[in-house]
């Protein structure tokens, strides 16, 4: 867990993985949500689930980022901080 978390968490990962659940997120809120967000009619449990929509997507990412960066093995992992240092991704 705390090398999942170490590997989740350093800033080439949140790049990417912010903002696929910022799209993700937006996009299942707005589909499921929308219509009782705009009618006014939203309530706790309608932002609990918003929030939701957002988590989801960002602890799926992490999986499948580190998932990704396991089973590419060390040398694929140097080239991701590398290049993250550089500001390529």
């Amino acid at each position: 867990m705390a090398e999942f978390l170490k590997r989740a968490l350093q800033p080439p990962a949140l790049r990417r993985t912010v903002r696929i659940a910022f799209v993700v997120g937006t996009l299942a809120s707005v589909v499921n949500q929308g219509s009782v967000i705009a009618s006014g009619g939203a309530t706790i449990a309608t932002w609990v689930r918003v929030a939701i929509n957002y988590v989801m997507p960002f602890f799926v990412s992490s999986l499948g980022y580190v998932a990704a960066l396991r089973r590419s093995g060390p040398a694929e992992e140097a080239a991701v901080k590398t290049a993250a240092a550089y500001g390529s991704m």
